[in-house]
């Protein structure tokens, strides 16, 4: 018998919306539109490209980035690659940055029911929906890598095509998650043999 911690269905939708034409790409609904009706929460930023305009004219962004904080800026950024992104990245066979630069349009993140009644049974499940833009065939390749490192770990993944869109859903347990993710999620323990002495 085993006792095993179920984490959130995780449905990874990859709105990569083709460049139409040099000056004219399709427009994407609002976040509103696209999620199903059992939405929980949702965040969203319409556009990433304005977004990380904006992102750049903040106070706080400026200050982080103006010579006199450089020390701080440098000795902070490299505990943060050492202690997180780099084991992260080890774990997962990815580089953050390059997903990070995939976002291009819209991106939402939302929890939805997933048929959860707010009691043990079930989890919330966790939607992420990108519209990368121009950068479809970047996406296309990183998915493809993603599905077959996941795939030969022996970790189960549906894919479903609706309309030109194509989706899929990974379940995962505590130990699907990679070491540096575990240490981020506290409360969460690894699936262990019931009377193993551990107890």
């Amino acid at each position: 018998m085993r006792a095993a911690v179920s984490w959130p269905l995780l449905c990874l939708a990859t709105l990569a919306v083709p460049c139409l034409a040099s000056t004219n790409i399709a427009t994407v609904p609002p976040a509103e539109q696209l999620l199903p009706d059992d939405t929980l929460l949702l965040f969203t930023i319409p556009d990433c490209g304005k977004g990380r305009e904006i992102l750049r004219k903040l106070p706080m962004v400026q200050f982080w980035n103006d010579p006199a904080v450089q020390p701080a800026r440098d000795k902070f950024t490299s505990r943060m690659q050492e202690a997180l992104l780099a084991p992260l990245e080890r774990d997962l066979g990815v580089k953050v940055k390059d997903y990070l630069n995939l976002a291009q349009g819209q991106l939402t993140v939302a929890l939805t029911l997933n048929g959860w009644d707010g009691g043990e049974n079930g989890r919330p499940g966790a939607l992420l929906l990108v519209d990368t833009r121009n950068k479809q065939s970047e996406l296309g390749k990183m998915l493809t890598n993603f599905r077959k490192r996941w795939t030969e770990a022996g970790k189960n993944i549906q894919t479903e095509k609706i309309r030109e869109f194509e989706f899929f859903s990974v379940t995962v347990s505590s130990n699907d998650l990679p070491e540096s993710l575990r240490k981020l999620l506290p409360g969460r323990s690894k699936v262990r043999e019931v009377g193993d002495g551990r107890d």
